[in-house]
């Protein structure tokens, strides 16, 4: 495979570039262009105006003699009347800035012409000082027009640089090398226009392809917030499930709580006092019918342990009557005595009195944690001590729930339905839940909830019994 080849085979694999762009991608490349001559004119005059100005003290000591710093002096009026010209034309008028494209090539004819016509007055035995002008043809090469237009300027710069320096001043034919430097600036000007062709192509190329990619980016920032909004209003809706199968659990405790008390327990009452009744018109019973009361009535004392149970755990009224902190005590001795390992509970007089100040929603949230965090503790972790701390955090209730188990891998071990919920609804509240875990470092469940449930919050909390609806597409 030739090197030509090779080349063709490696361009065929760059990505595609629709350079059409359209009217709108034409006209937005035509106004980077623009603006591009405008910066690229209004730079190099006002340096080479400067240049010229700078310079212009040093004439009378590197020129050879007083013709060539007459010549000299005139020349950098010319071009500083040019310089000055479009420098002012661009910054300062809208109409010229708008004909950048006209206005920059031009000027820098007119400044070759200038040079060459200047350069021709002043007597000298060859034409270096032509060969130096030759390159404010190079700018050419960084002018932003296509082929044709580059090359017709390219060729009117050159030819302007030629007319001013030989046309006007014929004597300079005579010194030798003239026919050189005249092919030679031609040749500059079709190489300048074929080297800014490369970079035309290349810069619209870029232009083009960027404008793509900013296109592709917009569409998937517009694709990336839609997904966001998606997401959020999912997660919303989630939420407001959340809350809602909460409250809905909450009024079921209430409910079951409520008939046990009503109706089972006013029927074991009932049975206990029969029961008596029954006893005293007995006449004197044997041994074996008062074994059969004794164990009757060991029955009843048992169910009705079981019902006080029961209704502790669906809903307790310690919580509702004395608050966190106390149900937080009766949870930590009811459970010692019922598994037998270490539980303590701490609470500061802070932590005791922003308790106290509790919103029921917030005070139920974090009882609940600390049911389901024990709860967890004792099913899956083994521990020999678990630790509870009331904290105060600001205007924030902390509660934080510490064993010394067999802990976990929080990152291939998901957290239970059971966190997950009370998560969701903490964070309805204005609070949060963490879940701190390493296996063989025990866990550590972190709840914390605010003083006051936010105004968006209170409406169907479930602390508050109210109705909930739930979220529908």
């Amino acid at each position: 495979m030739t090197l030509i080849e090779q080349l063709r085979s490696r361009c065929s694999a760059l990505p595609r570039v629709d350079e059409s762009g359209g009217t709108r991608g034409e006209r937005a490349f035509l106004r980077y262009r623009i603006a591009w001559v405008t910066q690229l004119s209004v730079v190099g005059a006002g340096l080479l105006l400067v240049a010229t100005v700078l310079w212009w003290p040093l004439d009378s000591f590197v020129l050879p003699d007083p013709g060539h710093v007459q010549g000299f002096f005139w020349l950098r009026v010319r071009a500083i009347g040019i310089e000055l010209g479009v420098l002012l034309g661009l910054v300062f008028s809208r109409s010229l800035r708008r004909h950048a494209l006209l206005v920059g090539p031009l000027g820098l004819t007119l400044l070759l012409g200038t040079f060459g016509y200047s350069l021709g007055q002043i007597p000298a035995r060859d034409h270096n000082a032509f060969s130096d002008a030759l390159l404010g043809i190079v700018p050419f090469a960084l002018t932003p027009v296509a082929f044709k237009p580059r090359l017709a300027w390219t060729l009117s710069a050159a030819g302007a640089l030629i007319g001013g320096y030989f046309l006007l001043n014929p004597a300079r034919w005579s010194v030798p090398g003239a026919a050189m430097q005249t092919s030679f600036a031609c040749f500059a000007a079709v190489l300048t226009a074929v080297i800014g062709e490369v970079g035309y192509r290349v810069t619209r190329r870029s232009f083009f392809q960027r404008r793509e990619l900013d296109a592709a980016n917009a569409r998937l920032a517009a694709m990336s917030n839609s997904l966001a909004e998606t997401v959020e209003a999912r997660t919303k809706r989630l939420r407001d499930l959340a809350i809602h199968l909460a409250t809905v659990q909450e009024n079921e405790r209430r409910r079951i709580a409520r008939d046990l008390h009503d109706d089972v327990g006013q029927s074991l009452t009932a049975m206990r006092y029969t029961m008596a009744r029954v006893v005293d018109r007995l006449p004197e019973p044997d041994g074996a019918t008062q074994d059969l009361v004794e164990d009757m009535g060991t029955l009843l004392d048992g169910t009705f342990t079981t019902v006080r149970t029961f209704l502790s755990q669906l809903h307790p009224r310690v919580l509702d009557d004395h608050g966190l902190v106390a149900a937080a005590e009766w949870h930590v001795r009811r459970t010692r005595d019922a598994s037998g390992i270490g539980l303590e509970l701490t609470a500061d007089a802070t932590a005791k009195s922003l308790a106290e100040r509790l919103d029921p929603g917030p005070a139920l949230a974090l009882f609940r944690v600390l049911q389901e965090a024990t709860t967890n503790a004792l099913r899956h972790g083994k521990p020999s001590r678990i630790h509870i701390e009331l904290r105060a955090e600001g205007r924030m209730l902390e509660v934080r729930v510490r064993d010394d188990g067999r802990g976990f891998d929080t990152a291939s071990t998901p957290s239970g339905l059971g966190l997950l919920g009370l998560r969701e609804r903490l964070a309805a509240l204005g609070g949060q839940l963490t879940l701190e875990s390493e296996a063989g470092r025990g866990t550590t469940v972190i709840a914390s909830a605010p003083l006051e449930v936010p105004q968006s919050s209170r409406t169907g909390s479930p602390a508050s019994g109210g109705e909930t609806n739930i979220p529908t597409e």
